[in-house]
């Protein structure tokens, strides 16, 4: 094993060491994408909101006017090529299997040369945040027309929202464990050197972690921002970002409020009652199963909490 047999002064000149041993391109994001300047929305965060699907319930369309279902993301991609390969989405009723790019402008597409790339003949449909310009389609090396999607209209959350809620270095969740193109340089590591890295990115994330919170804190209280984090952390995965939404649309404060007016005994079904009905998780009076009676008992119960309280909070109910 390589004895590196030093220490550094921050996480950066050990990423900066670290990436002399590894491929020229270590920062980037991706091989094969420029390498420009950074935008102020990561493309790596519209690739996690097409992975989680956070987008809003009403059917999709897209820029060319067609219908779009989204029945698989895809699987998230590491190598050069499309963002995600083998999605599936189904257009004006027609399925279709292939690859989907992902950027944050639309003009992306050609300005990265993906048009003049036959690698990227397999893609089905390209997504992005910002529509920068008028077209319905882009084209493909090959000439075909390309679908394009925007997701701007359609982001449940809102973007902010997603900002702050995602961890970006946590994905992607869910897939098979692969090998990163640093693992040959740390496998060649000593014990304390690879000690060293670890405890500076540990310390890293934690800090990143904590300057979310301090800019949370210039429009909300502590107690709110703790309480949007221990909401965030009982969400997994794509549920993360619809806890903390919750946490806004009903913070601790009015929570507080409204249960120091009812007798002591009723106050945590009051506090049920309001998660539960700005949730959108109550049954609604249409369902057709019937309820066994315990469950019946619980659910009047919550009902007639929310009666008191509906008008303050009926419009702030997450949609579906």
């Amino acid at each position: 094993m390589e004895q590196a047999g030093r220490r550094f002064a921050s996480y950066e000149r050990a990423l900066e060491w670290l990436g002399q041993r590894v491929a020229a391109s270590w920062r980037a994001d991706r091989i094969g994408e420029p390498t420009g300047a950074a935008s102020s929305t990561d493309e790596r965060l519209i690739q996690c909101i097409w992975h989680d699907g956070l987008l809003v319930g009403r059917p999709l369309a897209t820029r060319a006017g067609k219908s779009l279902l989204v029945t698989s993301p895809g699987d998230w991609n590491h190598e050069a090529g499309p963002d995600f390969r083998r999605a599936e989405i189904v257009l004006d009723d027609q399925r279709v299997k292939g690859d989907v790019e992902i950027h944050v402008r639309a003009s992306d597409w050609t300005a990265h040369g993906h048009d003049r790339n036959f690698d990227y003949n397999s893609v089905v449909l390209h997504v992005f945040l910002e529509q920068d310009d008028d077209r319905h389609h882009d084209f493909l090396h090959n000439g075909s027309p390309l679908e394009r999607l925007c997701l701007a209209p359609y982001l449940e959350p809102d973007l902010e929202t997603l900002r702050q809620t995602l961890a970006l270095d946590d994905y992607p969740m869910g897939e098979p464990r692969r090998r990163g193109r640093c693992h040959e340089a740390i496998a060649q590591l000593d014990a304390d050197t690879l000690a060293d890295i670890l405890d500076l990115a540990g310390d890293r994330r934690l800090g990143e972690k904590a300057a979310r919170f301090a800019a949370q804190l210039s429009g909300e209280s502590l107690d709110q921002v703790f309480y949007q984090a221990l909401m965030t952390t009982l969400g997994h995965k794509s549920g993360k970002a619809l806890y903390f939404l919750l946490a806004k649309r009903a913070p601790i404060a009015e929570l507080a409020d409204y249960a120091n007016e009812c007798p002591t005994g009723e106050r945590v079904r009051l506090i049920e009652a309001i998660l539960y009905h700005v949730a959108n998780l109550v049954p609604g009076p249409d369902r057709t199963e019937p309820l066994d009676e315990q469950s019946q008992a619980y659910l009047d119960s919550l009902n007639r909490h929310w009666s008191r309280v509906a008008g303050y909070f009926a419009d702030r109910i997450i949609p579906p």
